[in-house]
């Protein structure tokens, strides 16, 4: 009887430390997303941060210009900021200087850069570098200029 008691104790003590069995998405249930990447907002459960842009922005602002060219802004490299996956990019057109984020490139102040229109966002907080960014575009395409 004691053995059996034992053995009981030893069985239940260990079920109480293994590690939980994974819970199978149920059938017709969407998977979960992937993890949102380092400085991008967490979008709150009720809807999309305020400034952001609709999904219609987007495509709108990634649709290529008339005769197919999507790099339709033009600047010269002011400064970068990289980080594991990304590049902002401070770029001066015209009179103004904008922000850019992109996939993660380099390059060299003083570069003139061709960019896609991008989505802009105001107010964006980057966690990653600790910022607020007045105003940033997302860009998809940015490539130097020969």
């Amino acid at each position: 009887m004691k053995i059996l008691i034992i053995s009981l104790f030893v069985t239940l003590a260990s079920l109480s430390i293994a590690e939980p069995l994974p819970t199978p998405v149920p059938e017709g249930h969407p998977e979960i997303p992937p993890a949102i990447p380092d400085g991008h907002p967490v979008i709150p459960p009720k809807g999309i941060p305020q400034g952001h842009p609709t999904i219609q922005q987007g495509i709108d602002a990634t649709a290529p210009a008339p005769g197919g060219n999507t790099l339709t802004h033009k600047g010269i490299v002011i400064s970068t900021i990289q980080t594991e996956h990304y590049t902002y990019i401070e770029v001066q057109q015209g009179d103004k200087n904008n922000w850019l984020a992109t996939s993660k490139l380099t390059l060299i102040d003083g570069a003139v850069i061709r960019y896609s229109k991008g989505i802009p966002m105001a107010n964006f907080y980057s966690a990653t570098l600790k910022r607020e960014f007045p105003e940033i575009f997302f860009v998809g395409s940015v490539e130097v200029v020969k």
